[in-house]
């Protein structure tokens, strides 16, 4: 089995790739479903994070407010650090006992779809890792449609991740989706070529 990190910033288009590849075939684990359910309500993580940042992110039904708790720590680095700390540890268990029953069920390519994946450590768990860049205008319109918020909080969401040189240095492919739907499928196939080469060399080499 192959296990292939997938990440970029946000507005990347990220979450394209990821569909794009499972289209072809490829299994994928959502972390973004994975950090989801670790903060379900009556978690550990969930109580873990009320207690460290207040009630104003326990919304009315009892379900983590993610707006608010967005709006605290994406403004302060340490008290982002503080949230990863909490939640890290049990979304890399839960990812690692995905990926031992993709194993146990034959699966040949599995993609690791993580945000976070280098800070979180999860590209460790990978053989190889490919992230999605684009260029900060076309992530700007990408987060405003999506998020439904304002381009000031969309630029404010950018200065806290970071730059594209990040993921280069860090990758083994790049995708740049600033282009065509078209274009992007190309990268795509491409890509998808490159890692089956890979797995054959890395089997059969």
């Amino acid at each position: 089995m192959l296990v292939i990190g997938l990440t970029g910033s946000s507005g990347s288009g990220k979450s394209t790739v990821s569909q794009m590849l499972q289209e072809q075939g490829f299994d994928v684990i959502n972390c973004d479903s994975i950090a989801r359910d670790v903060v379900r309500i009556g978690s550990p993580c969930l109580n873990a994070i009320i207690e460290t940042f207040g009630e104003t992110v326990r919304g009315i039904d009892g379900t983590l407010n993610r707006r608010v708790l967005a709006d605290i720590v994406f403004h302060d680095k340490k008290k982002l650090e503080k949230l990863n700390s909490i939640m890290y540890p049990q979304i890399m268990t839960d990812i690692k006992d995905l990926l031992n029953q993709y194993q146990a069920s034959g699966s040949d390519f599995v993609v690791l779809d993580a945000p976070t994946l280098f800070e979180s450590g999860a590209d460790s768990l990978c053989d190889c890792t490919v992230s999605v860049i684009s260029n900060d205008s076309l992530r700007i319109k990408r987060i405003t449609e999506r998020d439904n918020i304002d381009e000031a909080m969309a630029i404010s969401r950018l200065r806290s991740q970071y730059p594209n040189e990040f993921y280069i240095q860090r990758s083994d492919y790049i995708i740049k989706n600033i282009g065509s739907l078209t274009e992007l499928k190309r990268q795509i196939q491409e890509l998808i070529s490159e890692l089956r080469n890979y797995r054959n060399r890395r089997d059969y080499g």
